[in-house]
């Protein structure tokens, strides 16, 4: 009797498994950083002259129609009596051109949103000078004004420095060299630009009411520096939020 055989099954081969599988190495780009503007912060050399308006000295105090400029206690004051009248007071026997100038614009009382303030620099006259102005929106422009006919350098631009309603103190700073001009806010530069029209001029101050009420606005700590150089010239007109 034949013994019964059953055929031992075969086996299939089952695939190793692979807890660790080898991944690719992932590759990190360099994170990019912004190259630093070596003119964010102004650079200059020794006091040429400083000016604490305690008399007027080298300003004049007048009185018009459209209001007064007085220089006393420390500040000088433009008072625009009438809607939408205008102030400028020019600094006698001054003549600068390559300069960096700071002053504080004092905290205004009260301001309409269109009212505006500012400095006048390279002045010929009253008819021909460069016009940082700032409004009580936060925002400031650059103009140059040919014969008593404003155009801008830079246009009305934000800035972060620059209070609502100017209701705190602010720094302000023109750099001038050659053909530059910046502009800075508290020691950070907000605008620069390149124009030939005013190698050198005197300075001054500016004020309009451009609402139906009266605006005072007060100047103080005139300082101004010499510049010796310019290692950053620029190349067009730029606005720094």
């Amino acid at each position: 009797m034949n013994a019964l055989f059953s055929p031992t099954p075969s086996l299939t081969p089952t695939a190793t498994i692979d807890w660790f599988p080898a991944t690719a190495t992932p590759t990190f780009a360099p994170l990019q950083t912004a190259t630093p503007n070596p003119a964010a912060s102004p650079l200059y050399g020794q006091l040429d002259f400083a000016d604490a308006f305690v008399q007027p000295g080298n300003w004049q105090n007048s009185q018009s129609t459209n209001g007064l400029v007085l220089v006393q206690e420390g500040a000088l004051t433009l008072a625009v009596k009438y809607d939408r009248g205008s102030l400028l007071a020019l600094r006698q026997d001054t003549q600068l051109t390559n300069d960096y100038l700071e002053v504080t614009l004092n905290k205004l009382a009260f301001c309409s949103t269109d009212d505006q303030v500012g400095v006048v620099f390279r002045a010929q006259n009253e008819q021909n000078f460069y016009r940082l102005l700032i409004n009580c929106q936060g925002q400031f422009s650059l103009q140059q004004v040919v014969g008593g006919n404003p155009s801008f350098l830079v246009s009305w631009s934000p800035s972060n420095e620059i209070p609502a309603n100017l209701w705190k103190p602010l720094k302000i700073g023109i750099w001038t060299y050659g053909n530059t001009l910046r502009i800075y806010f508290n020691d950070k530069l907000q605008a620069e630009t390149s124009r030939e029209t005013f190698k050198s001029g005197t300075i001054g101050f500016y004020a309009r009411a451009a609402g139906d009420s009266p605006l005072t606005a007060g100047f103080s700590g005139l300082s101004v520096y010499q510049v010796a150089n310019n290692p950053f010239p620029a190349a067009a007109a730029t606005a720094t939020p």
